[in-house]
């Protein structure tokens, strides 16, 4: 479907297009976690690792068959990737020209609010761009009395203006209005475009900014013409609507966000490439425990009260009181 390529008003300023930015509601969700410090709802663990005890935090039971929940959160972690890594097409820009032979590419310009000047070379800017995008552009001029009684703003008008008078994706429909008696000290005029979803590729955010400035500006100066400000924005975009370009500052938030991501799940699940194996062999643990002693026969350290024999080697534990927790 059609939508805004950005506009403006005289009194309001300009807006941007409304196809590249979404919203929507955020949730909350526990995921399982597992750090060194102590958290809230966390557990103390402990496991065996080169001959000594490391202590981690969990707030789900690393003694169970937790694989099911961990692979959850490993598709979690994937599709935050994904999402992020969807935005990287959008920091590029590789146009391609569309086709003016697959669709109705008459170029129109409707003056029926009566104030373009010079429609001849109106037509030129618009024929030029035509030919170097494949887009088809159209610009009709109306009065402020035609939309605001059954239109909330003129961005709805021109919505319906496209899908009433095209059929395709690939047009760029570009609407002035002004009232039909302006006042000579203030013209209350809006403009708005409406591109096709066809034409994504080509008119970006980028250009239709560099476009929108323009206009605004254009339409500001009381000095030229509304078909001077619209045949200037066009004349501007022109040469460089078919740009290649990345925009790595675009880029390098996605890319950091996946950074990110990858950090958390390796520090926050038990499939942590190297300590994954040990998270699975560890044991829970009082808080409460600080003694420590070494293995008469391996030399490692061991956790006193927390079993009869070594966990590092496997040798008895010498009896001290009660090695083994009931």
């Amino acid at each position: 479907m059609p939508h805004s390529s950005g506009g403006g008003s005289h009194s309001g300023g300009s807006h941007g297009s409304s196809h590249h930015s979404s919203s929507g509601g955020s949730s909350q969700r526990s995921f399982n976690r597992i750090s060194k410090n102590k958290f809230n709802g966390a557990n103390r663990y402990v496991y065996y690792r080169n001959g000594a005890p490391e202590f981690i935090y969990s707030n789900y039971d690393l003694t169970s068959d937790n694989r099911g929940k961990g692979l959850i959160s490993l598709a979690v972690y994937a599709i935050m990737i994904i999402f992020a890594l969807s935005f990287i097409p959008a920091a590029s820009h590789f146009p391609k020209k569309l086709d003016i032979s697959k669709y109705n590419c008459s170029i129109s310009i409707t003056d029926s609010a009566g104030v373009i000047d010079d429609e001849d070379a109106l037509m030129d800017s618009l024929i030029a761009f035509q030919d170097k995008t494949g887009i088809t552009p159209a610009v009709i001029t109306i009065n402020n009395e035609d939309w605001q009684n059954n239109y909330t703003s003129l961005e709805n008008y021109a919505y319906e203006l496209y899908v009433k008078t095209y059929d395709d994706e690939k047009h760029w429909l570009i609407v002035y209005s002004e009232p039909k008696n302006p006042d000579p000290s203030f013209n209350d005029w809006f403009w708005e475009g409406m591109q096709g979803n066809d034409t994504d590729k080509i008119l970006t955010y980028k250009e239709t900014d560099l476009f929108n400035k323009e206009m605004q500006k254009g339409l500001t100066d009381k000095s030229i013409s509304v078909d001077e400000a619209i045949r200037r924005s066009i004349d501007t975009l022109t040469p460089v609507a078919m740009k290649k370009y990345i925009s790595f500052r675009a880029a390098v938030y996605p890319l950091f966000f996946v950074v990110f991501i990858l950090f958390m799940a390796i520090k926050t699940s038990n499939f942590h490439p190297i300590k994954g194996k040990y998270y699975n062999n560890a044991v829970l643990c009082p808080e409460t425990f600080v003694d420590q002693e070494k293995c008469e026969y391996c030399g490692g350290i061991y956790v006193v009260g927390m079993g009869t024999t070594c966990p590092n080697c496997g040798a008895a534990l010498p009896i001290k009181g009660n090695n083994e927790i009931n």
